[in-house]
C-alpha cells in the first residue's frame, strides 16, 4: 500500500467484481477488499479510510446493518458508495452516491470516486 494514496474499503463478495472495480480504480487509491459483513466491520475496525464501497447483499447480512452502525464503529465516518444490484435511494445515512450495476460504465465510477476523494 502506498502512504500518499486515498484508502477505499470494498465491501463485495464477488471476487470478479472485486477485480474488475481495482482494474478500473485501483491506480487511484489503495483498496482492501471485505467480502462479508464481519470482514468489513473488522476492517472498520482496524483501519482508518477515505470512502466505503459498499454491496447490499452480502453472505451474512445486509449492507444497510453496516450503514445504520457505522457511527457507532468509527470516530470519522468516510462517504460511503453503494454499488449493488439493488436501486436504492441516496438518502440512506452516510449515503454520498448510488451505482447500479448493471447500469454504470467504468468511467462514471471512476469520477464518483475522484470527485468524491479530491484526488
Amino acid at each position: 500500500m502506498s502512504e500518499n494514496k486515498k484508502r477505499v474499503l470494498h465491501i463485495e463478495d464477488d471476487p470478479d467484481l472485486q477485480d474488475y472495480v481495482a482494474a478500473i480504480i485501483g491506480d487511484k487509491v489503495d483498496i482492501i477488499n471485505a467480502s462479508s459483513l464481519k470482514e468489513g466491520y473488522d476492517s472498520l475496525g482496524s483501519s482508518k479510510f477515505d470512502l466505503i464501497l459498499l454491496d447490499l447483499t452480502l453472505p451474512d447480512g445486509s449492507g444497510i446493518d453496516l450503514l445504520n452502525s457505522l457511527s457507532e464503529r468509527v470516530a470519522s465516518i468516510p462517504p460511503v458508495v453503494i454499488f449493488s444490484a439493488h436501486d436504492v435511494t441516496n438518502t440512506l445515512p452516510h449515503v454520498e452516491e448510488v451505482l447500479v450495476k448493471g447500469r454504470f460504465n467504468d468511467e462514471n465510477l471512476l469520477t464518483i470516486i475522484i470527485d468524491l476523494l479530491k484526488i
